[in-house]
């Protein structure tokens, strides 16, 4: 007769935490010591990797190519501002044909673009009556939200905004501005 050893199934990874970066996510996770039944993890291969941009809702094929054999993992080459979904399950014995765990815990990070952009340049002012008109060259970045303006009686030091959100126009006019004041 033949015989053959069944692997019980490992526990699943542990504490997965996401975090976001520019078009990419890493992921970081415990590796289980025991199997499903109580006894000693003593083969683990490897950790495969799922994503999805739905809760709870996973394709069958992993999105690493080959088993991940540290417990971390980098995805990267993502959209910005999408929400992505993971889990990620323990693999022991054949790393093709091996037993999988049950998901671990589910996260979800949404990678944002974190460069700054690029500072303002042009930047004119022209004293009126009471006012400094400032203008300035519109910047290039696609994603940027708008600009702040500061103003300073000290050169390099001392600025404060006076703006309290950011303006999505190329023009400010400073009313507080003080005849015979250099700004």
């Amino acid at each position: 007769p033949a015989e053959a050893l069944i692997t019980p199934p490992p526990h699943s990874p542990a504490d997965l935490v996401a975090l976001k970066g520019n078009g990419e996510v890493s992921l970081y996770w415990q590796s289980p010591t025991e199997n499903e039944d109580g006894t000693t993890l003593t083969d683990l291969k490897g950790f495969n990797i799922y994503r999805s941009t739905i809760p709870g809702q996973y394709p069958s094929t992993p999105i690493n190519s080959r088993l991940i054999e540290k417990n971390s993992f980098q995805d990267g080459g993502l959209q910005n501002n999408q929400k992505y979904y993971y889990v990620v399950r323990s693999i022991v014995g054949n790393p093709l044909t091996g037993n999988e765990s049950a998901p671990s815990n589910e996260v979800e990070a949404i990678p944002t673009d974190q460069t700054p952009p690029t500072r303002p340049q042009g930047l004119m002012g022209v004293r009126g009556e009471g006012f400094i008109n400032l203008t300035w060259e519109v910047n290039g970045e696609a994603d940027l939200q708008g600009y702040h303006v500061y103003c300073s009686t000290t050169s390099g030091s001392g600025y404060r905004r006076l703006t309290s959100t950011p303006i999505p126009h190329t023009t400010y006019i400073d009313q507080e501005a003080q005849a015979k004041q250099t700004y």
